[in-house]
């Protein structure tokens, strides 16, 4: 391999003197060096050491861009990512420049040639834009733009499929780039692709187990739920009765329970507002799942929070362990709010955005979580008055009274 005076970028050939051979051996140093690093390296390091690394190859070679772009999982195109491009600090407002042109739409269609090229195996290199073939005039118009004078890029492959591409280019000179060099840079090419598909399969393998477990909890839930409830479990027929009003209060539980409207059931305690809950849940489509309660008025303010929305670990004296919430174990059935009325405004807030936004955080925690719940609450109060009174929200009673006329309990239920 030969150097160019004073660049210390290498051109290819046999080494013919001691400087030559040094610039080979560094070379070599770097790679077997970068092959080392990323055997044990932690996969949440990788990125950030890839761009190290090509950054230390693209000094070596003298280039100004050095990347390693992936082929994207649908085989129909690349994923630019700028973690994986290097570019001297001074190229910054370029950079930058070029970052806005990647939001463009039609920026994938411009690179097709390259895609159609590495598909088949082939590597593509031009000593100036006027190397490229016809067919490739949409990417030329973008290295015009950009300033791109030379440009090599090698596709890579592990266990025999395509994964992405090593790519070198230059702006401020014009550089040939010898065969010698293809196959180093290839295993190059091979330590990144190997050390990107490892990252991502370990996520994948974090994102299956921490589904696995969210459904062992939520099984877990549904198995204490069931235990719990299952002298609980009523159809209509338990609700006994033949009044007129009874009568109403099936034909609005037929109309609301296919929908997913939140459901608010008002009466004294004893007049079976459980029962009608039950009975929404029974006929509703989430009825293959067990409906989850909880009553408000039976907690402390400061354990409602938890019950409801889960903790974190450490998040209040006595939390040993992350817990999940109703809200949580609840996705995908019915949640039962007895007795809101009872609940602090604070918590009222919190619960109007589950029901507004399907979000909400743990105690003690800042990740955003999503549920799809049904809420149906009762209540033996006159929520009307408790919004005179300052002592329940206006908008969430608005939020809960979707459906219209709400359920309301007199003593026509015997049970």
């Amino acid at each position: 391999m030969g150097v160019r005076e004073g660049t210390g970028q290498i051109l290819g050939g046999a080494p013919h003197d001691a400087r030559d051979l040094a610039e080979l051996l560094r070379f070599e140093h770097l790679l077997s060096e970068v092959s080392a690093k990323y055997i044990n390296a932690p996969s949440d390091h990788i990125d950030k050491t890839i761009r190290g690394d090509l950054g230390r190859l693209g000094g070596l070679l003298g280039v100004d861009r050095c990347a390693f772009y992936r082929i994207a999982k649908n085989k129909q195109g690349v994923r630019f990512d700028e973690t994986y491009i290097w570019w001297p600090s001074e190229d910054d407002e370029q950079i930058a420049k070029l970052g806005r042109f990647l939001l463009d739409p039609e920026f994938f269609d411009n690179f097709r040639y390259y895609f159609s090229k590495w598909s088949r195996g082939e590597l593509v290199q031009f000593y100036s834009l006027e190397d490229l073939p016809k067919e490739a005039e949409q990417l030329k118009r973008v290295y015009e733009k950009f300033g791109t004078r030379s440009g090599l890029s090698i596709p890579i492959s592990v266990g025999g499929t395509a994964v992405g591409a090593l790519m070198l280019s230059t702006v401020h000179e014009y550089r040939r780039w010898p065969d010698e060099l293809i196959p180093r840079l290839r295993l190059f090419g091979e330590v990144f692709a190997n050390a990107v598909m490892r990252k991502e399969n370990e996520e994948s393998l974090r994102k299956a187990l921490s589904e696995v477990e969210q459904l062992k909890e939520r099984l877990e839930a549904d198995y204490a739920y069931l235990n719990e409830e299952i002298q609980l479990e009523h159809e209509f027929g338990d609700i006994v009765g033949k009044s007129e009003v009874l009568r109403q209060i099936l034909r609005k539980v037929e109309q609301v329970a296919p929908t997913n409207a939140t459901v608010l059931i008002q009466g004294e305690t004893g007049t079976g507002k459980g029962l009608v809950a039950r009975a929404i849940h029974k006929a509703s489509r989430r009825k293959d799942r067990p409906l989850m309660q909880i009553n408000c008025a039976t907690l402390s303010a400061g354990l409602i929070e938890s019950e409801l929305f889960g903790h974190e670990k450490g998040a209040f004296t006595g939390a040993a362990a992350r817990r999940a919430g109703r809200f949580e174990l609840a996705d995908g059935t019915t949640l039962f709010l007895d007795e809101i009325g009872e609940l602090p405004l604070d918590l009222q807030a919190k619960l109007l955005r589950v029901l507004q936004d399907g979000e909400f955080e743990r105690v003690g925690g800042s990740s955003t979580i999503r549920t799809d719940v049904r809420v149906v609450a009762a209540t033996n109060r006159d929520l009307e008055k408790e919004v005179e009174a300052g002592r329940f929200r206006s908008d969430l009673w608005y939020r809960l009274s979707v459906f219209p006329s709400s359920v309301r309990l007199g003593t026509c239920i015997d049970v």
